[in-house]
This record gives structure tokens, C-alpha cells and sequence, in this order.
């Protein structure tokens, strides 16, 4: 896509099934395939599926809206990585994420009642 002038624009991505949706933005006179590479990630949760996608460009101040529809054929696999585990504990580097409010510990305890014993 090309235009006259330097424009704010919004690539929206939004399953039709799940609900997930990416948002891909940028500012230029051009938009090319190298200035809106997708990875099937999201911007908000849940992840896509295999679904039918809407799709729509817009331009910061301009009431056009480009549309159209992609096919996800499968949903993307994450292969994720270990935070702690029960041998060596947290991963260095790693910080605790305790929500506000919530009564969270995350001290390694034994428990005599454990099926394991401590």
C-alpha cells in the first residue's frame, strides 16, 4: 500500500473464533510486506486458531478502512521455556510476579503429608 502523505497506520488482525487479536502499527508513506511480518502471535489474548481472521488497515485521521479475511491453518505452537523447577528452583535472572493482593509464597517448603515425604 502506498499514500501521498506520512500516516500513522494500523494493521488489526482479529479471529473470528477465538476473539484473539494482533495489532501490527507503523508510521510511512509505504506498507510493505517487510513492514507487517506476522508470526501468528497475539497482542491480546487467547491465542489464535485454526480460523478465519477479519483484517483491517486504517490511517491515523482518515476515515477509509482496508478489509479482508486470513486463514490461520493451525495454531502456533510456543515452545515456551522452564521458569523453576524442583532441582535447581528459579531460573536466573528470573523475578517472582506477585499480584497485588494476593497471598502468594514462594518459599520451597517440606510437607510431611507430601505423597513424597519432604
Amino acid at each position: 500500500a502506498e499514500t501521498s502523505k506520512l500516516t500513522d497506520w494500523k494493521l488489526t488482525i482479529t479471529g473470528q473464533t477465538s476473539g484473539a487479536e494482533k495489532i501490527i502499527e507503523g508510521v510511512g508513506t509505504t506498507l510493505s510486506q517487510s513492514d507487517a511480518i506476522w508470526d501468528g502471535s497475539t497482542t491480546n489474548f487467547p491465542m489464535f486458531q485454526a480460523e478465519v481472521c477479519d483484517v483491517s488497515l486504517t490511517f491515523d485521521g482518515e476515515t477509509d478502512t482496508l478489509t479482508t479475511t486470513v486463514t490461520v491453518g493451525a495454531a502456533k505452537v510456543n515452545q515456551g521455556f522452564v521458569l523453576a523447577d524442583f532441582e535447581t528452583g528459579y531460573l536466573s535472572g528470573w523475578t517472582n510476579f506477585i499480584q497485588s493482593g494476593g497471598n502468594m509464597d514462594f518459599n520451597i517448603k517440606t510437607d510431611a503429608t507430601s505423597p513424597q515425604e519432604g
